[in-house]
């Protein structure tokens, strides 16, 4: 285990807390969420982000020899 990994280990479990930490709070302080709102976001998060993901590879995959996979 070199210095490096330990550093970037520590740091991923600090990042892990805080997401969790505030992934707990916020509902907490929220009294009025809206579970619909909630949904919704959600599906639009996914949805953009497989649009995106898929468009750059298609970009990346015109500029390669060597395409990435749909698999990955």
């Amino acid at each position: 285990m070199t210095v490096e990994y330990g550093i970037e280990m520590v740091g991923n479990i600090f990042e892990n807390f805080i997401f969790a930490y505030v992934g707990i709070s916020v509902p907490i302080v929220l009294e009025n969420v809206k579970l619909s709102l909630v949904l919704l976001g959600c599906v639009a998060l996914l949805v953009s982000r497989a649009l995106s993901v898929f468009t750059i590879s298609l970009v990346v995959n015109s500029c390669k020899k060597v395409p990435i996979p749909f698999s990955h």
